[in-house]
């Protein structure tokens, strides 16, 4: 190949991507100037809309379970690291282990959507609404192949409830947005499609 028809296709190659950059450019315009009428002063996004509708629905869940340690074979351990870190403790027996979720309400009669895996084989389930109130709850069931449980809180005064949508109604690219609690009581929320 001469050093001329090899210039020649790296032209073409660089005319190549300067149109797919120009395509892809043209692409993400709508999308920014979507974001920036989002966030222009004195304007609401859908975001903000759905965020201020369900957020009173959001609660957090806090689980206790006892789980049986299993003994430890100090034999295992590597010598060099047992040097190091010293001689592991012994204990077995049970020991309570404690987890973290979020849910959301999604009747006046107290129940509460959330995932399989946050109230797996709990024995206690505290809940914490997003006005700050406790309630004890309890689990009246779960399907680990869809990870989805059901929660019924106890007390009287229950929290509103977030409407559910139609699944049936949802397309492929349809925006998803995400509440919940990551860590301690913050209220929290995802955006995207």
């Amino acid at each position: 190949m001469s050093v001329g028809s090899g210039r020649s296709l790296i032209l073409r190659l660089l005319k190549v991507q300067a149109v797919l950059a120009a395509m892809f450019l043209s692409l993400l315009q709508p999308m920014q100037v979507m974001a920036a009428s989002a966030a222009l002063p004195g304007s609401h996004s859908f975001v903000a809309d759905a965020v201020r509708d369900v957020a009173p629905a959001v609660v957090r869940i806090d689980t206790e379970r006892v789980v049986e340690r299993q003994p430890f074979d100090p034999n295992l351990i590597d010598p060099l690291l047992r040097d190091l870190l010293g001689e592991p403790g012994f204990g077995y027996g049970p020991e309570r282990q404690r987890g973290q979720g979020s849910g959301v309400v999604i009747d006046r009669q107290g129940l509460v959507l959330t995932n399989a895996h946050v109230v797996e084989q709990v024995e206690d389930v505290n809940v914490t609404l997003a006005n700050g109130d406790q309630r004890d709850g309890e689990v009246i069931g779960r399907d680990p192949v869809t990870d989805l449980a059901l929660v019924r809180l106890r007390g009287t005064s229950l929290p509103p409830s977030a409407q559910l949508g139609d699944s049936e109604a949802l397309e492929v690219g349809d925006w998803a947005i995400a509440l919940g609690t990551l860590t301690a009581w913050n209220g929290q929320s995802r955006l995207g499609s």
